[in-house]
């Protein structure tokens, strides 16, 4: 009968005990076997020693990546993004001068000319608290420097916007500052703010009477020599006077109280625009005095920027 692998497994006999293949292994002479362990653990030792240096090296290289990444992203979105843009903000400067044209849309009359540049305020703070307490609101004001000169506030080219605590004529409302925190911008737009806080220059009958600016919209650019960095307040502001300053106030009105401060129910509709430049203004005051300039440009760095920018600095502090 023909056997098969198993008959054959079957009929080998096992090995005596202590003759098996582990023993054959350890009947080698003592310096053989010594000799193969040692390469053996020589090697593995090397083995070790070169998989901790890859995985140290993939460690610091994958760090790396991960900082530059993120350090990537940060600049991304903080220049990307309008650099710092916000609607809490504030912008105040006595640094202008004016002068612009007026014209009569109901009588269809003018356009007529601010005769000399006069000098101007802006003071406008959206959620921001003004640093005096007991100021605390919002200020929506664009007006003629009339305290600080012998002109009234009822006669040639004089103009007024104002609202003080709440700015209900107020539609929208923005600052920023660009990439380089050195170009601040300023944007308001309203419609439907009254008198007594509303006045504006009607040159066909030579006064500033009472008005509704039933429109409008201002703008306004400061440039600086330096850049904006986070001051006491934890605003994106800058110390420093503002280098030039642009801007422009447009709209339509409609005189709703006469000189008397008498309502007027059928009043002229007029139509502006002026333009503003700190080159036009004067620090000569008049009987008022010197004046002395002011600014201050600043707005409130959402968190989210705050974090990237701490982030940005983590990462410096890294690569030092």
């Amino acid at each position: 009968m023909k056997l098969g692998n198993r008959n054959r497994t079957d009929n080998l006999q096992p090995p005596e005990k202590g003759k098996g293949v582990r023993n054959r292994t350890q009947n080698r002479p003592t310096s053989e076997t010594n000799g193969v362990r040692t390469k053996q653990n020589g090697l593995a030792s090397d083995q070790n020693v070169l998989y901790k240096n890859i995985k140290v090296k993939l460690l610091l290289v994958s760090e790396e990546r991960i900082m530059k990444r993120l350090m990537t992203i940060c600049l991304v979105v903080i220049f990307a993004a309008n650099s710092i843009a916000a609607t809490d903000f504030f912008a105040s400067t006595n640094e202008l001068g004016y002068q612009g044209t007026i014209w009569n849309i109901t009588d269809n009359t003018g356009p007529w000319t601010t005769s000399t540049p006069r000098n101007a305020n802006l003071f406008t703070a959206m959620n921001t608290p003004y640093m005096d307490p007991g100021y605390e609101g919002n200020y929506n004001e664009l007006l003629s420097s009339w305290w600080e000169h012998s002109p009234s506030n009822q006669n040639d080219s004089f103009l007024q916007l104002a609202e003080e605590v709440t700015t209900p004529s107020v539609i929208s409302a923005s600052a920023s500052w660009d990439e380089t925190k050195t170009i601040f911008t300023v944007r308001v737009s309203g419609a439907n703010a009254p008198y007594p806080w509303s006045r504006m220059w009607q040159p066909d009958n030579g006064v500033a009477w009472g008005v509704t600016f039933t429109e409008y919209s201002y703008s306004f650019e400061a440039t600086f020599s330096q850049a904006a960095a986070i001051d006491e307040y934890g605003w994106l502001a800058n110390t420093v006077l503002p280098d030039t300053i642009i801007g422009t106030f447009t709209g339509e009105f409609v005189v709703t109280y006469d000189i008397e401060k008498n309502p007027i129910t059928d009043g002229d509709t007029y139509g502006f625009n002026i333009n503003f430049s700190k080159e036009w203004f004067t620090t000569d005051g008049g009987s008022y005095g010197e004046i002395t300039p002011a600014s201050y440009f600043a707005v409130v760095p959402e968190p989210a920027t705050m974090v990237l920018l701490g982030l940005g600095g983590l990462f410096l502090r890294k690569r030092r």
